[in-house]
């Protein structure tokens, strides 16, 4: 699962913040891993997500964005 998460990490540090939302962290992870199940899916978009927001590099815009998809994910 760590290849993973890294895979996705990286994707979301590297997507301007306007492309990263719920449904395209969640195509990415399915990109990577289709046979992941619901709540793997919810679990890891939400280890990633909790990881950025603690990151201390991550400017407020970003964190904002941030701090909006594991709502959307949940719905």
């Amino acid at each position: 699962m760590s290849t993973i998460f890294n895979t996705i990490l990286k994707f979301v540090i590297e997507s301007p913040v306007e492309y990263i939302t719920a449904a395209s962290v969640i195509y990415k992870i399915m990109e990577v891993d289709s046979t992941m199940s619901k709540n793997q899916l919810y679990q890891l978009s939400n280890n990633i997500i909790e990881k950025l927001i603690t990151d201390k590099k991550i400017n407020s815009e970003f964190r904002a964005k941030l701090k909006k998809i594991p709502n959307q994910v949940n719905n």
